[in-house]
Order: structure tokens, then sequence, then C-alpha cells
């Protein structure tokens, strides 16, 4: 499926219901990553793989901005238009500073985060 946000194209896989988790994929990587667990995990939450902009199935705009700030507010935006009230974030990656990011700036939308392999130092 696919969710216009700020005119880019984002895809993403929902599966499951309970308490929303959001797998957020490293760089280089795409939705394909969680393959092995989207099953297991989706039978006691909502699981929503996404796509981050210029990765996967997602959008690629060349004058847009790839930022950690960027991809937070990205998931945020997510988060709004799919009326996703607050959620657990499970990060691989680089996505972790972004998850770390989302957290710092909105506390209150973000219940809870896995870091997978995530190597921390500055970020913006």
């Amino acid at each position: 499926m696919f969710v216009e946000i700020n005119n880019v194209n984002i895809y993403y896989e929902s599966y499951g219901k309970g308490t929303p988790i959001i797998l957020i994929h490293g760089h280089g990587e795409s939705i394909y990553i969680w393959r092995y667990m989207i099953d297991t995990l989706a039978n006691k939450f909502s699981i929503y793989a996404i796509d981050l902009k210029g990765f996967g199935e997602s959008d690629k705009p060349i004058n847009s901005s790839y930022s950690i700030s960027s991809m937070s507010e990205l998931i945020i935006d997510f988060m709004d238009k799919l009326q996703i009230e607050n959620a657990i974030l499970v990060c691989h990656s680089f996505a972790g500073k972004i998850g770390i990011r989302t957290i710092i700036d909105n506390p209150k939308r973000i219940i809870g985060i896995v870091l997978l392999g995530t190597a921390m130092g500055k970020f913006k």
C-alpha cells in the first residue's frame, strides 16, 4: 500500500491487530529485511513495515532532504496519516538514529523503542 506524505508516495505493509509497531529499516535496505519477523509479531501487534523515502518501493525524490530529522518527521507524518496515536518503533542500523530523534521530538507519540545493530554518535 502507499500513503502520500508531503507529495511523496511512501510504501508500507500492515499486518495484525494490537499495539502498533512501526518497523524502520536501515540505510540501503527496505521492508524486505523484516520478512521473517512480521508473521510472529503480527500475532500480538499491529505491524507497519515502512519503506523510508528513497528506499524500496517508496518514491526517491532528487530534491528532497534525507536527514535524520527529515526521516523522523516522516515517521510522525506517517503515524498522523494512518491515525496511529502512539507506537513502538523497531529500528535497524541507521534507523536507530531516526527512532531516537523521533522520541526526542515526540515523546508522547513513541511508547517504546527497540534498536537493532544501531551505532550512535552525533546526529541531526
